[in-house]
């Protein structure tokens, strides 16, 4: 492809260039409708000085695009100026995709790997390359004579082509035989040694496949150098033979004393037993070294291991004596030799701690862990300025029944910074602070660190080809540093290009992108504008670089090159619990909604004790006029409880980032309509005048998030604090604030995690009865409830409170049981709960946990007495899944009232906090 060609009349040649106005831009481009979007990435506007660099760049923006083929320009002469035709060979869009002759899986990855999607702009090389590249990923998948036959379709008129890929897989290649030379196998041994079937369809890959299992195979049987050439096949009538070339090498025995070897001593120091790895005689130094690591691992600090290669007649015998000891705990960390350096900024920069390291939660002490920390040690040195400090290899030295760990250091001279100066930074360049500074520690590390700081600073405000020197003049304890920066001229954003969009607005990506014309702008500045177009989640792949051919220079354009990723999802759940039984879901979402960016999500889920539908508008913080994510919703559910129902329905409209970590603000306002035929002893009065309330409220919320995981956290802090202020506007009935914080601290603790927890509320009624709860002049939607799997595990699902107060029976019950139909939850306005629990593993995904409950729920503030908090205790088993643990739990009461069970079993998906 031509980028361009200039013509220019002679009599314009007269005229220097840059002098010469452009008096008109005409283009000439089919369909017309392409004219205007390119006009503005061409960028040459009338009254433009004529410019040839300008012209280059404006092709070469056009080019970039991949929305043209071909571009000519000609420049003639009037007597307004110069007059610019641009003739454009414009690209088709594509308009269509058709696949025929491949299963339904096949196509759906053919059309994945060639990256080409309706609406988006074809580039026929790079088609038929990636078609020939799928053609041959077919054969290799084991149909030796598949073919791919591409058809396009062109409108002329429209500027669009249907693309059409015709494929033929043939015939399928199967194995009919395997032949092995070199090695005595019987044909089923082949077939089981290779994982072979007969009538296989075997790919590329699946004959590489079966090449490492008969590796394996051979190196069980103890010819642990065995060698399997590659694969060699041919056709038959029958069908493939697969023939194999074996080099058995010597036969081998393992002769191990001191130690047993279990499966897991194979994979690690022992490979060549059970893999494909092939046994190297010559690396005996190695295999002692990974046998006193793992020991080391297991406390046995002292330990050591030796091994020999012998000849025993038709056998080689690998001999491994191993003495394990007693394992040892450290007793102390020593820096024998270290003067100057504190003792505890050392001990801060190692691993090694005293105490039983192959406890539960201890970090392990080897040789290989011993190695990193005289590396950290020396790193630590050196910053001090300390720049020809050595510390030899770490000594564990037996001390009674323990162990000593010493760390022999030779700091050497000190080296200070007498001055640092920084010369050549031009004036509207802010330099952060520089690691070395007058009358602190030198060291190389932090001469280059300075450099790279000034470096960055000058890149980062448009210097790209700036440069920066170091001199340094030393006496015998302190150096003088100067820094000297090249800055050479600055650097602005010439002209944007977006390409790659079919579906996708191109304003949406111009104003997430925060890059403008004119703009100085560094490497950190094009990565932010990144990551900002890929935290829209509606794109698979960004990238932000120079134009081809604007790398250098004071203007240089920026392509922006975009893969949309799939927008839309429907996602069906499937679940049971022993509290709601079976539960179903199903979500539909549209994450770029008419190509604006928005998301448009509805969900609608059902239970035996809710049944509910959302719609749900959101507004990425980018797109949104606050900058922050903007959530509105309508919504309604039903929520079924033993002894009534609870219709809920309104809208909703949240500002905030909820995914914001550490800290999270939101703001968000209800507007809601409340039903029930909950019985009237545990009705507010507001609900016995009315059938329907309302209630319109608005709730700030702050959370704190340090956690190192969401689903499955194991340190970190979690915090979260709202206030639902309730106001009598918009003809709402209720007024009230609602107050409700929680605490969550995760640690490690004994090789698993502890995780305790404290929540509390408060609801503050603004209409205030004589003789009457708190929790009684509120309607008893938005009541305090407890007991069940998310907070006091030893009672069941809010059946936890004060009899008389948040707990009652109906009025016509010969007798109140916990689990009876008499048994009425009222709800508080007082609540308080803390918890501890121990989660440990136990093997693979499999875990348990022992927790601490306690707490109650009161009928307000006032009412809260400690000496009422109920306890309970109890243990659990749970299995790790991608999106939380599934629990088993059963929680006990340790202060039974006659009346209440023993305690409560409940099944159910996620940490209770």
């Amino acid at each position: 492809m031509v980028p361009a060609v200039l013509i220019a009349a002679s009599a314009l040649a007269l005229q220097p260039w840059m002098q010469a106005p452009v008096s008109s831009v005409k283009f000439e481009v089919s369909p017309r409708s392409e004219a205007e979007p390119l006009a503005a990435l061409f960028g040459i506007n009338v009254g433009d000085a004529l410019s040839r660099a300008e012209i280059r760049s404006g092709v070469q923006a056009l080019v970039a695009s991949g929305r043209v083929e071909d571009v000519v320009v000609l420049v003639e002469e009037t007597a307004e100026g110069a007059a610019l035709t641009v003739r454009i060979q414009s690209a088709d869009r594509v308009s269509r995709i058709e696949v025929a002759g491949l299963p339904r899986r096949r196509e759906s990855r053919l059309r994945a790997d060639l990256g080409i999607a309706a609406g988006t702009f074809l580039d026929v090389p790079a088609f038929e390359r990636e078609v020939a590249r799928a053609a041959a990923s077919l054969k290799e998948e084991g149909y030796p004579s598949a073919s791919l036959e591409p058809e396009l379709d062109f409108d002329a008129s429209a500027g669009t082509v249907g693309v059409k890929l015709s494929a033929a897989l043939g015939p399928p290649r199967r194995v009919a035989r395997i032949e092995v030379e070199g090695a005595s196998m019987t044909e089923a041994e082949l077939w089981k040694a290779t994982g072979l079937d007969p009538d296989d369809t075997i790919s590329d890959r699946a004959l590489l496949a079966a090449r490492r299992r008969l590796s394996r195979t051979l190196h069980g049987t103890g010819r642990w150098k065995a060698r399997v050439s590659a694969p060699e096949t041919r056709v038959e009538e029958s069908g493939t033979v697969v023939r194999f070339k074996v080099d058995l090498g010597p036969e081998f025995r393992l002769d191990l004393e001191g130690l047993k070897a279990d499966k897991e001593l194979q994979e690690q120091v022992f490979p060549f037993l059970s893999r494909d790895d092939e046994f190297d005689d010559h690396a005996l130094d190695l295999l002692e070294r990974q046998l006193r690591v793992r020991l080391q691992r297991s406390g046995y600090l002292l330990a050591s291991a030796s091994a020999s290669i012998g000849d025993e007649g038709n056998q080689m015998v690998l001999k491994v004596r191993v003495e394990k000891g007693s394992r040892t705990p450290i007793r102390a960390i020593r820096f024998p030799g270290a003067r100057s350096v504190p003792e505890q900024t050392l001990t801060r920069r190692v691993g090694a701690r005293t105490g039983r390291p192959w406890r539960w939660g201890g970090e392990p002490v080897d040789d290989d862990t011993l190695a990193a920390d005289v590396l950290s040690l020396v790193g630590t040195l050196q910053e001090e300025g300390y720049a020809t400090a050595r510390v030899e290899a770490a000594r564990i030295v037996a001390d009674g029944d323990g162990v000593v760990i010493e760390f022999p250091i030779e700091e050497g001279a000190q080296g200070l910074v007498e001055r640092v100066d920084v010369a050549g930074v031009p004036a509207d360049v802010t330099l952060p602070e520089l690691p070395l500074t007058p009358g602190g520690p030198w060291s190389a590390g932090a001469e280059s660190r300075a450099v790279e700081t000034v470096l960055t600073a000058l890149r980062e405000a448009g210097y790209a080809e700036a440069r920066v020197s170091l001199s340094r003049e030393c006496d015998a304890a302190r150096c003088s540093i100067g820094l000297a920066a090249e800055a050479g001229e600055p650097a602005v954003i010439g002209r944007i290009v977006v390409a790659g969009l079919a579906r996708t607005r191109p304003g949406v990506v111009s104003k997430v992108l925060g890059l403008d014309p004119g703009q100085a702008t560094g490497p950190q500045a094009m990565l932010a504008a990144q990551r900002r177009l890929l935290a829209l989640g509606i794109f698979e792949d960004v990238s932000v670089r120079p134009i081809p051919g604007q790398d250098s220079g004071p203007r240089r354009g920026v392509i922006v090159d975009i893969e949309e990723a799939r927008s839309r999802s429907l996602i069906l759940g499937l679940g049971w619990d022993n509290i709601g039984g079976p539960r179903g879901s199903v979500t539909w979402s549209e994450a770029n909604l008419f190509g604006t960016g928005r998301s448009f999500i509805v969900d609608l889920r059902y239970s035996s004790r809710i049944e509910s539908w959302q719609l749900t508008y959101r507004e990425p913080p980018s797109l949104s006029i606050l900058r922050a994510p903007l959530w509105s919703s309508l919504y309604r559910s039903i929520e079924h409880y033993d002894a009534y129902d609870l219709d809920r329905r309104g809208l909703s409209a949240e500002v905030g980032d909820r995914l914001k970590r550490p800290r999270r603000l939101a703001l968000r306002f209800d507007y809601q309509n409340q039903s029930n035929n909950a019985p009237e002893e545990i009705l507010s009065e507001l609900e016995r005048e009315k059938q329907n309330i309302r209630i319109a409220s608005l709730t700030p919320i702050l959370e704190w998030d340090t956690r190192d995981d969401q689903f499955n956290p194991h340190r970190g802090l979690y915090a979260s604090a709202s206030l639902q202020v309730a106001f009598k506007m918009l003809r709402a009935d209720s007024a009230f604030e609602r107050l409700f914080g929680s605490v969550v601290v995760h640690r490690p603790f004994l090789g698993g995690t502890l995780a305790t927890s404290l929540q509390a509320g408060a609801i503050w009624p603004r209409d205030i009865e004589e003789g009457v709860g708190d929790n009684l002049m509120v309607p008893i939607g938005v009541r305090f409830f407890a007991g069940g799997r998310v907070t006091h595990r030893a009672f069941e699902t809010d059946s936890l409170g004060i009899l008389g107060q948040t707990i009652t029976c109906r009025d016509d019950a010969p007798t109140c049981e916990e689990g009876s139909g008499a048994f009425l939850a009222q709800g508080g306005a007082g609540l308080l709960f803390g918890s501890v629990e121990w989660r440990f593993p136990v093997y693979g995904p499999v875990g348990g946990n022992l927790f601490v409950d306690a707490g109650n729920n009161w009928a307000g503030v006032r009412e809260v007495d400690l000496g009422q908090v109920r306890w309970g205790a109890g243990l659990g088993l749970r299995v790790e899944t991608p999106v939380g643990p599934v629990r088993l739990e059963y929680g006990f009461k340790l202060d039974r009232e006659p009346w209440e069970t023993q305690g409560a079993f409940f099944i159910s998906l996620g940490n209770p906090y």
